[in-house]
């Protein structure tokens, strides 16, 4: 993404560290775009500029509080409380809490308060799974839109040096342009086009063999997903280049997110996960390798190339490096994924599949030992993700991953799917 674009529509609001049991910070207006970091002052938060030379800070006072904040649930336990408090302003704002690797028995709650609403009740943020370089632990991100103050606590059996950070995103006209763009599109397009593969290139890929009759194209079909540029992925933030596995496998994940969010919000969506992701976990890039939002329409999330293995972070260890990630925007533990969805994740599959000669009902591995080709998060790691709807579907998609990938790439090889889907 061109930097001048970034410094127009990305922005972080960084908060001090919670502080133990005695103070909340005081609230702060995310009135930069920031995805660079500075250390902020004492007594202060600041915000900064993606791209921007200076920083915008906004210098608060801050409020003692002696005991924990009321209408935390009975389940709510924890010896040391820590509290912030932060407010936002972006069309689109990704919030999360981050602490170090080192702390145990960390829980955190956060509520919202829209502007002229009252505050919602407490609720409980689960931690985000993943091991890529991770130099803190964190929450699953909490989407925002519009104004509004977030609160969140921290609970646990020793002081933590936790934090709370929104990474805001403007929905543009780019973006309305984009969306509108798939919301035209007929339900095929969007899933699956046709590439044609002719004797000749198919044959210049290692392992193809009675693809297509010489002089003869083969018609081959892969999925419509939305390029990284589509959304105007920050590509500036990405730390290192690159790294390559294997394709066995692909693990199901939800963003955790909420469900209320309209099309031409996804690219700012995307944009503050990659922000929380990179800036937020230390990862290299957004973590999942596609992401797939409700209305049906498909993403290129971490870049490196949708026909290669890449690899990603949304899993354990080597995981990473063996599975591809694909996400569902939304959460799917409260909601049911919509059909347009789940069809568009299953071609994905199996496009992916064909692509690197991965069997629909074999096994794999990963870092926490067997798992099937076609798992969910939870089948590696003590998580809710998928969700819970969308984990009760997991045999309907391994069925309908089979049955595309038998109506569409039963007479060609894996080199020729590639060679057609560059």
């Amino acid at each position: 993404m061109p930097e001048k674009f970034v410094s127009r529509s990305l922005r972080t609001a960084v908060t001090l560290p919670l502080v133990s049991a005695a103070l909340v910070l005081p609230s702060t207006s995310a009135a930069a775009a920031p995805a660079t970091s500075l250390a902020p002052a004492a007594g202060s938060q600041t915000s900064v500029s993606a791209g921007a030379a200076t920083a915008v800070r906004t210098a608060g006072a801050a409020l003692k509080s002696a005991t924990r904040p009321s209408g935390l649930p009975a389940s709510a336990k924890g010896r040391f409380v820590s509290t912030s408090r932060l407010a936002v302003s972006a069309d689109v704002s990704m919030l999360g809490v981050t602490w170090p690797t080192t702390a145990k028995r960390v829980s955190v709650f956060v509520r919202t308060t829209q502007a002229g609403q009252k505050a919602s009740a407490w609720k409980a943020v689960g931690q985000e799974q993943g091991t890529e370089a991770a130099k803190t632990a964190g929450t699953e991100p909490t989407m925002v839109l519009g104004k509004a103050t977030v609160e969140a606590v921290v609970l646990s059996d020793a002081p933590v040096a936790a934090s709370l950070r929104s990474y805001g995103s403007q929905v543009t006209g780019t973006d309305a342009a984009v969306a509108s763009a798939a919301a035209k599109a007929t339900a095929d397009s969007v899933s699956m086009r046709a590439a044609s593969v002719t004797s000749a290139n198919a044959t210049s890929a290692t392992g193809v063999s009675g693809d297509a009759v010489s002089g003869k194209a083969v018609s081959i079909y892969r999925p419509t997903i939305r390029s990284r540029a589509a959304w105007r992925a920050n590509q500036g933030l990405v730390r290192e280049p690159y790294r390559y596995g294997v394709v066995t496998g692909v693990m199901i994940h939800h963003t955790a997110t909420s469900n209320s969010y309209t099309r031409s919000q996804v690219p700012a969506i995307l944009r503050g996960i990659q922000a929380y992701h990179v800036n937020g976990r230390g990862w290299n890039d957004i973590a999942y390798n596609v992401l797939v939002d409700k209305y049906g329409v498909a993403w290129e999330g971490r870049g490196g190339g949708l026909t290669n293995a890449v690899v990603g972070g949304h899993g354990m260890g080597i995981t990473n490096a063996r599975v591809f990630g694909l996400s569902f925007i939304g959460n799917y533990d409260v909601k049911k994924p919509s059909s347009a969805m789940l069809d568009t994740a299953e071609r994905v599959i199996a496009w992916k599949f064909a692509m690197h000669s991965v069997s629909v009902y074999g096994r794999t591995w990963g870092s926490s030992g067997a798992l099937n080709n076609i798992s969910g998060h939870r089948n590696e790691k003590s998580t809710s993700c998928p969700g819970r709807y969308v984990y009760a579907k997991m045999s309907t998609i391994r069925a309908k991953v089979a049955t595309y990938k038998q109506r569409y790439y039963s007479n060609v090889s894996a080199a020729a799917v590639r060679a057609a889907s560059r």
